[in-house]
Formats: C-alpha cells, structure tokens, sequence
C-alpha cells in the first residue's frame, strides 16, 4: 500500500518512527531534530505544518514533501476509498448523490450524501477513484466543467 510506502520512507528520512498524523510530532521531527527553521506560527505560537508552509519547505528538503504526499493519500482514502462502499444503495448496488439547486450564491447545483462534484480529478489517485464509477450497459457517463471568470 501506498500509504505504507510513503509512511516507512519519512521514518528512513527522519531517522525515527514517528506518526505522520501528528502536529506534535512532525513538528518535533521537522523544527527541533532536523533543525529547519520554521517559516510560520500558529495562533499559539507554535511552528506550523500547514500545506502551505510544507510546500514551501518542500522546496529544499525531502521529508515535508513525503509529508504532503501522504496527507493527500490519506485524505483521499479517509474520504473516499473508505466511505463510498459504505454509501452503496443495496439495492441498486451504486452510489446515489442528492442534487440541490437553490443553495450556492451562483446557482450551481451542489450535491450531497455525498457530494460526487468534488471528486478529485487533478492527480492520478484521484482519477483513479473516479475509475470505480461507471455507467450501466448502454449509458455513458459524461463529465462536464465550466470555469468562472
């Protein structure tokens, strides 16, 4: 698994187990035993790990991008890869969303329960995850998206 791959090659960089969820952690690893400096600090003071400094940090070093790379997996699989079968319709045996047209400023439609518009389609696990929807014999299915100005 993916997931594992990446969480053994921060521990060979860190030179120590750690878990890779942890803020605490990382930022012990990151800012104390590896000695970058921290680029910013939370609300309480302490260095953050946030997205945006660990794609600044990755810039320079290798474990802040195994990082980001990790929580990307991980976020996938949280969201996706183990909720969806949960959300097959026993009876259908597919994964119905519901369409709501009156909620958003714009008047897009959003969908919800779960909210099959934000399936992710920028990086291949995300397509991949998108791959496990398919159309019944002799219907396509047809993906469409229109960019705001």
């Amino acid at each position: 698994m993916r997931l594992a791959e990446l969480e053994k090659k921060a521990h060979e960089i860190a030179g120590e187990e750690f878990n890779l969820s942890s803020t605490k952690q990382l930022q012990t690893i990151l800012f104390e035993k590896q000695g970058i400096k921290p680029l910013k600090k939370t609300p309480g003071g302490a260095p953050s790990t946030s997205e945006e400094v660990l794609e600044e940090l990755a810039l320079d070093y290798p474990l802040p991008k195994v990082i980001l790379e990790y929580r990307g997996l991980a976020k996938l699989k949280s969201t996706y890869t183990d909720k969806l079968p949960l959300m097959i319709n026993p009876k259908t045996g597919r994964v119905h969303t519901s369409y709501h047209q009156a909620v958003t400023a714009t008047g897009r439609l959003s969908s919800t329960d779960p909210n099959l518009q934000n399936i992710p389609v920028r990086n291949e696990e995300g397509r991949r995850i998108r791959q496990a929807f398919i159309a019944p014999e002799d219907y396509v299915i047809v993906s469409a998206g229109l960019l705001a100005d």
